[in-house]
């Protein structure tokens, strides 16, 4: 049975709300222009709701997801999508799970099917997990452990916050893989797949009309058999002063200089602190006037003006359900030492808290970074993806397009404000990485 039909207006064409009798919430997102739909569920578990010692679990179960039910067989989830003209995959995040398939109008229904079934249905056995679990570790073993680059940036961020989920790897430790049992991936699905710890965001050549008797074959037949309770993560305690983590790698072709700036986001402030929404935005456009592009202030001063650096990039993100950061990563010119490159980036850094922001600037900046937002949803997938990320994350659909006014209201006080709030060293871990001492 559908309950509660709620429309609203969002990028500029309407999306409609309907929650199950059994709790799962969907989403209808109506686009024409072309005979396409993307079926994505969203499960609110992931990895930062994994224990110590059981780091992993939710990216592991992502690749079971795929073992089959009673009545798919194993390996045949993709296959059925195949053989119907679409497109699945999967991810795993700190935040949440998701899967999708991208299909035909007409072969909808079929998606909507096969993902309900696994939904509660999955019959993965002892037999299959284990090569699975061997799977996994080699895929840590390609996109971790024989990249430099990728191994410095998972160890940088357990320094940067060792106690909270987002200082381990959504992969998982090694160790953890290794360990890994049947009844552990067991468990963690029995705990957090459950329709109404769920949704579902059907975006395409659809409406809700179309979709409720669809629903009604399909989502709505699976039970709600437990409420699901989510437990607060650990808190990343306020630093103490500074952080610093340095690491010779021979293997390093590249050395960098990182570092990472506490921030708050949208749903969470720094070491439990309430967030501060007011500044998230003002975050975002001092992101980009730093270190967004090759107009960029950053860009600008160290590469072309001193050129002391090849790249340059600031980001930040304020969707997520835990504190956020503003990471900046700059890549030396060839002889350049990180401590030469460093100096100079403090010096641009403070020149640029203490300078006068122009309007003009701040201006370009907002119109970017709407531009990126607005052009990205010509893909369904892409309006699916930002809209279901904001709301795992805590979010509400009505107020997923607000930003898109909201931060024309940011002005040049705004963005010195936040950067001379958040870009204090104290509250920061900086990393280096070099082949060699001598790059120190």
């Amino acid at each position: 049975m559908l309950l509660t039909l709620t429309p609203w207006v969002a990028w500029g064409f309407d999306f409609e709300h309907t929650t199950l009798e059994n709790g799962l919430d969907v989403y209808v997102v109506s686009d024409h222009r072309t005979p396409v739909v993307v079926n994505f569920v969203w499960y609110k578990a992931g990895a930062g709701d994994e224990e110590n010692g059981k780091t992993g679990l939710a990216h592991m179960l992502e690749h079971l997801m795929f073992k089959g039910t009673e009545n798919i067989p194993p390996q045949e989830f993709s296959k059925i999508v195949a053989r119907h003209g679409g497109k699945d995959n999967a991810f795993t995040s700190y935040d949440y799970t998701a899967y999708y398939q991208k299909v035909a109008k007409e072969n909808l229904l079929k998606m909507m099917e096969i993902e309900a079934d696994r939904m509660q249905g999955l019959t993965f056995t002892d037999a299959e997990f284990q090569p699975e679990r061997d799977v996994i570790l080699e895929e840590r073993r390609m996109r971790v452990e024989s990249k430099p680059q990728n191994r410095f940036f998972e160890e940088f961020s357990h320094v940067h916050m060792p106690n909270h989920p987002y200082g381990r790897p959504v992969i998982g430790w090694q160790k953890d893989i290794e360990n890994y049992t049947y009844q552990m991936n067991h468990d963690w699905y029995k705990k957090w797949y459950h329709p109404n710890n769920a949704f579902v965001i059907l975006i395409g050549d659809i409406t809700l009309d179309e979709a409720r008797p669809m629903l009604a074959q399909t989502y709505a037949k699976v039970p709600n058999v437990r409420q699901v309770n989510h437990q607060p993560w650990a808190v990343e305690p306020a630093f103490d002063g500074a952080k610093r983590y340095q690491k010779v790698d021979k293997a390093v072709q590249v050395p960098l200089w990182a570092r990472m700036y506490r921030a708050t986001s949208l749903f969470a402030g720094i070491a439990g602190a309430k967030p501060n929404k007011d500044d998230t935005l003002p975050l975002m456009v001092m992101a980009q006037i730093l270190g967004g592009g090759n107009s960029s202030y950053l860009y600008q001063k160290l590469v072309k003006e001193q050129e002391l650096a090849d790249s340059v990039s600031v980001s930040y993100s304020s969707v997520q359900r835990g504190e956020s950061s503003v990471d900046v990563v700059l890549v030396p010119k060839e002889g350049v030492r990180l401590e030469t490159l460093e100096h100079a980036y403090e010096q641009a850094l403070t020149a640029f808290s203490q300078n006068t922001l122009s309007d003009a600037q701040v201006k370009r900046a907002i119109t970017l970074l709407k531009s990126y937002d607005v052009y990205g949803r010509d893909d369904p997938f892409v309006a699916a993806y930002h809209f279901g990320k904001f709301m795992v994350a805590g979010g509400k659909a009505k107020a997923f397009d607000d930003w898109l006014t909201e931060i024309e209201k940011v002005t040049a006080e705004d963005v010195l404000n936040v950067a001379n709030k958040y870009l204090q060293v104290d509250h920061s871990t900086t990393g280096l990485l070099v082949q060699n001492d001598n790059q120190f």
